[in-house]
């Protein structure tokens, strides 16, 4: 949670969660929910007061471990952005230490304690298949977030269950058509393109915060899954598809790849070597058959 929101300021595209979802007790699931990091290298910004700023204590940022040992701590670099405007900035790296471990996180300014503290996320997990690394950067400072300034831009990223699944495809069409005299169509004009629905969350769903996060990502002019390039579809919002657990739910959001005209190769599939059947000896019945 937040303790001191008249020193800082969390966005939603935080990569970290420090505000605890609503109502968290009676809808217990969503503790059960812990965000997932794999290997870091992400920036976390948060908005300071000129107080902060002007101070000459050091702003941190520590991991605590689940058995209550400090695993990292960050130094941020304080910087203003335009008059009455400042941000402070860390690069979280360097956690390969840290192995399917569980943490949270806590920012520090100096004699008046800690600042806010996270919810839990498992670091570097084992199992990662089903993840995907959702990635975002705008062209403008805008939703409380500094995306770049001068000559320095920052890296944004979420660590999400989510997938696209085949059969949830489809085609859009934008056309302009009119009737001949003799009631045959013509087409005047005509595009199409693929519509791909990303699915978010896996059987046990996720929560509120971290849809709230997605569906702000998805707005930005440069939003990433695995790499590859996509697009919210006009009108396209976080679709609820099932509650799965008590708070939690999964979601899809229509999306089309940036790259709708060629066959882009995915990002990190290998696919099976196809060989000749007749480039080798093949033996049918005790019988060679000679290529």
């Amino acid at each position: 949670m937040i303790n001191r929101p008249s020193n800082i300021q969390v966005a939603e595209l935080c990569p970290i969660q420090f505000t605890e979802p609503k109502e968290y007790g009676f809808y217990g699931m969503q503790q059960e929910y812990v965000g997932k990091i794999v290997s870091g290298g992400f920036h976390l910004q948060v908005l300071i007061s000129s107080q902060v700023y002007v101070s000459s204590d050091a702003l941190t940022l520590r991991i605590i471990s689940k058995s209550g040992t400090v695993a990292k701590t960050y130094t941020f670099t304080k910087h203003q952005l335009s008059v009455g405007h400042y941000y402070a900035v860390v690069k979280v790296d360097a956690l390969s230490a840290l192995r399917d471990e569980l943490a949270y996180f806590e920012l520090r300014w100096g004699a008046d304690g800690i600042q806010a503290s996270s919810i839990w996320y498992l670091i570097n997990p084992t199992y990662t298949a089903d993840l995907k690394r959702i990635k975002y950067s705008h062209s403008d400072n805008t939703w409380g977030t500094v995306f770049f300034s001068g000559a320095a831009s920052y890296d944004f990223w979420l660590d999400v269950e989510a997938g696209f699944i085949p059969r949830d495809n489809r085609d859009e069409q934008e056309t302009e058509d009119f009737l001949e005299q003799n009631l045959m169509n013509e087409t005047a004009y005509g595009e199409a393109y693929e519509v791909m629905p990303l699915t978010v969350g896996d059987s046990m769903g996720i929560p509120g915060w971290l849809r709230l996060k997605i569906s702000r990502a998805s707005l930005c002019d440069d939003f990433q899954v695995d790499g590859v390039g996509y697009k919210r579809i006009s009108g396209a919002k976080m679709e609820k598809v099932e509650d799965c657990e008590n708070g939690l739910a999964t979601y899809k959001l229509d999306l089309q790849p940036t790259n709708n005209y060629l066959q882009a190769a995915s990002v990190g599939v290998s696919y099976p070597i196809l060989h000749d059947m007749f480039s080798s000896k093949i033996i049918i019945n005790d019988c060679k058959i000679i290529a």
